[in-house]
């Protein structure tokens, strides 16, 4: 999961430089529309990829999520086997 993220990461990186660059580039000479095109295309992509980044940061978030409810529940479990059991009001005691 976490190598799939960067991957996209990688891309997202890639096509946000990309685009940044071709806006300075778009700004010095606005009646490029070559430029303008370019760079409206490069918008879908990044927009795919920030999808994927966020649905990725949401398993992740869920994935912690629900180790840390576990691992408090094995916790509480471990230290209720721990501690010593009481024998029952009515055994008699030794």
């Amino acid at each position: 999961m976490v190598a799939v993220a960067s991957v996209w990461k990688k891309k997202h990186d890639d096509l946000k430089a990309k685009r940044n660059s071709l806006f300075a580039a778009y700004t010095k000479d606005p009646q490029n529309f070559l430029l303008a095109r370019e760079i409206k295309a490069l918008t879908p992509g990044l927009r795919t990829s920030e999808a994927h980044l966020s649905r990725e940061a949401a398993s992740i978030f869920r994935l912690r999520q629900a180790f840390s409810v576990h691992a408090v529940a094995i916790s509480r479990l471990v230290q209720d086997r721990s501690q010593k059991r009481q024998p029952p009001h009515w055994c008699p005691s030794a």
